[in-house]
């Protein structure tokens, strides 16, 4: 009867649920597409701007500047043992600070860019 019992609960488990499916957004039918054809419509846009060359500037160095220089000092910080050394803390500090100017020089170079 062991056997029974455990069959019958997963045979209950994995039974389809009455629930409305839902797609990659969380949404069903007309709003999934709404979603989805707002998303490419938009990438169109940025594509197709003027600037475009402008755009991947901002991205890319923002996101390589975060990337490299502000995410791993910041994980390291929140890692970190209690003996860690002040002087190394202190170090991953100052790298964290390199990346978020590096970050903001690269934001204010392509608003210069942008008004000239």
């Amino acid at each position: 009867t062991t056997t029974t019992t455990t069959t019958t609960a997963a045979a209950a488990s994995t039974a389809p649920s009455e629930a409305k499916p839902e797609g990659a957004f969380g949404f069903a039918g007309f709003e999934e597409d709404l979603i989805r054809t707002a998303l490419v419509g938009a990438t169109y846009a940025i594509a197709h701007s003027s600037n475009f060359g402008l755009i991947t500037n901002v991205v890319g160095g923002v996101a390589q500047g975060t990337l490299a220089l502000v995410i791993p000092p910041v994980m390291a910080l929140k890692l970190a043992p209690e003996g860690t050394s002040i002087g190394l803390r202190l170090f991953y500090v100052s790298v964290t600070a390199v990346g978020v100017a590096s970050a903001s020089l690269v934001l204010v170079d392509a608003v210069r860019q942008s008004m000239a």
